[in-house]
Formats: C-alpha cells, structure tokens, sequence
C-alpha cells in the first residue's frame, strides 16, 4: 500500500473549486496514481476534510483507499456509490469531543457506537484519532484505548 498524502481541504470545504483541483492538481495526482498502480501497488489517498466533490476524481485515478475519511463528509453515500472500488479508513469525528484529551470512555464508547451503525458496510474500516497529552494515543499510549477496542469487539459483527 502507498499512502499518498497531500490534504486538500479544510472541515468546510477544498482548498480550492473542483474545477481548480481538476485542472492544476489532477494530472499530477493521477500521475502517481498510475506509477503506483504499475508497480503493483495499492493506492490510499489521505485527505482529512470536506473532499466529497472530488471523490470521483479519486475513484477515476484508480485510489482504492481514502484514508482519514471525515464525517463532515457523506460517507454512508460514499461507501454505497463506490462499493467494491473504494475503501475508507475513518469515520471518527477527529474534530470532535470524542479525540479530545479530556473525552471520558462512554464518549469514546459512544464514537465507536456512532461510526459502526452509520458507516458498517463493505470497505469501511474504522481509523480512530484519539489524543492525550503525549500526542496520538495510537503511538503514545492511553488507557481509554481499552475502551476503544472494548467497544469495537463488542459492535463490529452487528
């Protein structure tokens, strides 16, 4: 897998107009994705923020995963429109409470809850984004991670 990460958007919105990111981004963007794609490889694209209008785009280029998906965006849509051709990592509300250093565990508990009921179709895979004071709990340790993965065993199969 090649992570390609070049964010392009803001909570709100791109940083630019489609059209824009069509005319001046898109060729370089489709350029890796076709050297990555030689060479065999699994394309996951990163972009953290409101990027929905060029999804398309992504899916034409050949990305096969968009990695940290936000939900700001229409993910459930998403996830149904490009089944079998695009997979999503996130749907944690890494803007929210829930990754906050003082989220309680029935907030990270209730995050969990929230992204399996609304996101749990193919090609969804959880990508939480929790913080503490070391930095990100994933890479620095936390206690409410035992939370996080208590949780996710108990909802993931419904």
């Amino acid at each position: 897998v090649y992570n390609y990460g070049d964010d392009i958007a803001t909570a709100s919105s791109l940083f630019m107009s489609p059209e824009c990111y069509r005319k001046v981004l898109k060729p370089f963007d489709a350029r890796i994705a076709e050297h990555v794609r030689s060479h065999g490889m699994i394309l996951e694209r990163h972009c953290c923020g409101k990027c929905e209008a060029v999804i398309p785009d992504f899916v034409e280029m050949g990305v096969q995963m968009w990695q940290s998906a936000q939900p700001m965006n229409d993910l459930a849509g998403i996830l149904d429109k490009y089944q079998g051709k695009l997979s999503m990592e996130g749907g944690w509300d890494s803007a929210g409470r829930p990754s906050r250093v003082e989220a309680t565990a029935e907030e990270i508990r209730a995050e969990v809850r929230r992204c399996l009921t609304e996101y749990k179709k193919p090609g969804f895979l959880l990508w939480p984004s929790l913080l503490n004071e070391r930095g990100n709990s994933v890479l620095v340790g936390d206690d409410r991670l035992a939370d996080l993965r208590d949780e996710w065993e108990k909802y993931r199969y419904f």
